[in-house]
């Protein structure tokens, strides 16, 4: 320990002296010595406790690989790595490492999670606020040269010599033609031109840019100046994407990431192996009491009538809060059983829309659609404009379809009583 913290001064050093080189060959076949006698008393890798068994010793072989490699090409790793050694000489400090990198593998739901909201919110942004970040105050003087021919509007309205900066902005002043947007001072008008802010990369015109800005509010870099920038491009209605989605999403999401650390550290301290016999024998006298209890189920189940199992409901007439007209109305609105063919078709339509290649194939659909939504940018060519059109009237009509195949095969009463509610949903925003 005395060796790496040794190390970490010298690696501090500013402007190192010459024979600082010496000392870190020096330091380097201390390292090499010390893994040596590691593997000459624990055996390589064949033995159970032997040195490659141990992930904290792969840490010693990169020190040693990163320090040769850096003879003959800098790299500018090998000091994090020796930083890195410090690690498992304090017990406490290892243990806390070690269960922040077993909660890495719960925490996949949550990153899946992160990802999904992340995807959502850059979609709505896209949408809401494709190309509004280049409206600026530009220079009104076309009424004054009416008669002059020669004036280029294109070159004019981006020349950045026409447009109108705030002192000590680096970026011109944003505008909106909406009523709650903000105004250009007199003598100028709000015109889409130029480039995006912060050098062209704070911007909603395609999907990579609206995520790298979701990304930027859910990390708060900076943040307040995106918020400011869309409130006076886009108007005070941007405030209830933020207040109402985008941060309550970010803060949900991050709390689940805290929440899941803090619970593996917690079960962390709770891993001795005589309360892992005794959580066995729980569970061995809770399975037996779970078999006891499913004999006597099975034994119940058997003493109910075909009309008890048949009762979609699952409560008595006296548990009914409605009067009985009511369900009879609804059977007779919401159970379609016309004729024999009717529902000859319909059991073959349930067969179909129940069949998990029906599923995959619509969130296949799904997938696909959210990834031409994501293809919308600004600017976009007419034909390209045309194209996301046309496939966005395909996924409308396959997720009509959908509903529409699910509300013959199940009924109203029971289309209402399973998820499909999102496809009407679907078909809506689509």
């Amino acid at each position: 320990m005395a060796t790496i913290l040794t190390n970490c001064v010298f690696m501090t050093m500013i402007n190192p002296p010459a024979w600082i080189k010496t000392l870190d060959h020096v330091f380097t076949a201390v390292y090499t010595f010390e893994a040596v006698i590691k593997v000459a008393s624990r055996g390589f890798c064949l033995g159970k406790f032997s040195f490659f068994r141990d992930p904290w010793n792969w840490l010693d072989v990169l020190v040693i690989l990163s320090a040769c490699v850096e003879e003959f090409v800098y790299l500018g790793i090998s000091p994090i790595f020796r930083i890195l050694k410090i690690i498992p000489l304090i017990p406490g400090l290892k243990k806390t490492v070690g269960d922040l990198a077993q909660s890495v593998k719960r925490l996949a739901g949550v990153i899946g999670l992160m990802v999904f909201c992340l995807i959502f919110f850059a979609l709505i942004g896209q949408q809401l606020f494709m190309g509004a970040l280049m409206n600026k105050c530009v220079m009104w003087t076309l009424a004054s040269n009416s008669g002059n021919t020669d004036i280029d509007f294109n070159d004019f309205k981006i020349n950045h010599l026409n447009h109108y900066y705030l002192p000590g902005v680096l970026d011109a002043l944003r505008c909106g033609n909406s009523s709650d947007a903000g105004h250009c001072p007199e003598g100028f008008t709000c015109l889409r031109a130029g480039s995006n802010p912060n050098y062209g990369y704070t911007s909603f015109d395609s999907f990579g840019w609206s995520l790298l800005s979701m990304i930027r509010l859910m990390s708060k870099d900076f943040w307040e100046n995106l918020v400011h920038l869309l409130l006076r491009a886009a108007g005070k209605f941007a405030v209830i994407l933020f207040v109402v989605l985008v941060f309550p999403g970010c803060f949900c999401v991050l709390s689940l990431a805290v929440a899941v650390v803090a619970m593996a550290c917690s079960e962390a301290g709770v891993s001795e192996a005589t309360d892992r016999e005794e959580e066995f024998s729980r569970i061995v006298a809770v399975l037996k009491r779970r078999e006891e209890e499913e004999d006597g189920r099975e034994a119940s189940r058997a003493a109910l009538t075909e009309d008890q199992e048949n009762n979609m409901e699952g409560v008595d007439e006296k548990q009914r809060t409605c009067p009985p007209c009511w369900f009879v109305l609804a059977n007779f609105l919401l159970k379609w059983n016309c004729c024999g063919c009717w529902r000859w078709l319909k059991q073959r339509l349930y067969a179909f829309v129940t069949n998990p290649f029906f599923d995959l194939g619509i969130v296949v659909c799904i997938v696909l659609n959210t990834v031409f939504m994501s293809l919308d940018h600004y600017p976009m060519t007419e034909k390209f404009w045309q194209i996301l059109g046309e496939a966005n009237l395909v996924f409308s009509a396959i997720f009509a379809a959908e509903m529409v195949l699910k509300l013959v095969a199940m009924d109203p009463y029971g289309y209402f009583q399973t998820h499909c509610i999102p496809d009407t949903s679907f078909t809506q925003n689509s």
